[in-house]
């Protein structure tokens, strides 16, 4: 029995020093002091309420976007008009075609100018630039004149290119 006894005694010296780290541990720890903190609770509590807060914005957000897509699902505003509008493919078809063929008559249109401006034909005014003036068209000296204006001293527009560079 006094076997047992002392076994005992021995057991509760090691559990005591081993209560007595743990106590110390936890006395310096983080999670003690976070336990300790008076202001805790008030912080947790402004927390949760700016959670709640938000959780109410993201609510009202939600059924905003849900009313933008029912509106856009039955066609209403400019994007219900783009994705349900049946017409609108073959509209812009209709217009890309239209935009080709404006494009193909400007391109020969502008071939052809080149070619009579090169060959010194085409449009008198295309010719009084490149040097030569049309017939009637005023001295450089005399334009601009009868306004008070200053006159340039050259005869053509501000700004010459180059014909190669034009077309």
């Amino acid at each position: 029995m006094l076997g047992t006894l002392d076994i005992s005694n021995k057991n509760l010296v090691v559990i005591t020093q081993r209560l007595r780290q743990m106590a110390t541990k936890l006395d310096t720890s983080a999670i003690w002091q976070l336990l300790s903190d008076k202001q805790l609770p008030a912080n947790v509590r402004q927390s949760l309420g700016h959670v709640a807060a938000a959780s109410t914005q993201l609510q009202r957000a939600a059924a905003d976007a849900a009313l933008l897509t029912q509106g856009v699902r039955q066609g209403r505003g400019p994007l219900g008009y783009l994705f349900t509008n049946k017409q609108l493919p073959a509209q812009l078809g209709h217009a890309g075609r239209q935009l080709a063929r404006t494009t193909d008559t400007l391109a020969a249109t502008v071939a052809g100018l080149r070619q009579q401006v090169l060959a010194g034909q085409g449009p008198p005014h295309a010719a009084g630039r490149y040097g030569r003036r049309p017939a009637g068209a005023p001295e450089p000296a005399q334009r601009g004149a009868e306004h008070g204006q200053l006159q340039p001293e050259h005869d053509g527009p501000t700004t010459q290119f180059p014909a190669a560079r034009l077309f």
